[in-house]
């Protein structure tokens, strides 16, 4: 299966169970490489209101443990915070609390609001799908990528779910 490495800007062919393990180690989404800007109806400027769902996770429990992406996670906070975003703020969250932390912004939404999610953790790219992996996404052996990709969110599958779930 073709493992697509967006930081290291290559693609590699190997077994699922050592491609999950070292693409996870390669790929780190943080301040850079993962802002999801979710425009959900209209432009910034003509917005009501501005949400956003800051994500920080480090301590993963089947995958190498990070050390910063909480503390950028906080630092984009604050900054969106300034620029006038009401932050949700999750950190070191399981695939059950990221949903609830989704529940909460959309809550948030009416028609015409802007969304962004921001996600600093560990991710992966399968068939050039972007999936961002909670803390608690399960080890995976040989064959059993549908495990993870279950048990992960695809970024594109965000940025839709905001789109249609936001009233019209």
């Amino acid at each position: 299966m073709p493992i697509a490495s967006p930081a290291a800007g290559a693609t590699r062919s190997m077994s699922w169970a050592g491609a999950a393990f070292i693409t996870c180690a390669i790929i780190t989404f943080a301040i850079i490489t993962c802002a999801i800007g979710l425009l959900v109806t209209a432009s910034p400027a003509d917005a009501a209101k501005r949400v956003a769902l800051v994500i920080g996770n480090n301590a993963y429990e089947n995958v190498p443990k990070l050390q910063k992406a909480v503390n950028d996670a906080h630092a984009m906070a604050g900054e969106l915070a300034k620029l006038g975003f009401d932050v949700v703020e999750a950190d070191d969250v399981g695939r059950r609390a990221m949903s609830r932390a989704l529940i909460e912004i959309e809550a948030k939404l009416g028609s015409g609001d802007t969304a962004l999610i921001y996600f600093a953790g560990h991710g992966f790219a399968v068939d050039s799908t972007n999936y961002l992996l909670p803390v608690d996404v399960p080890v995976a052996g040989p064959g059993e990528e549908g495990l993870v990709r279950d048990a992960s969110f695809a970024a594109s599958g965000l940025s839709d779910r905001l789109k249609f779930n936001a009233p019209k």
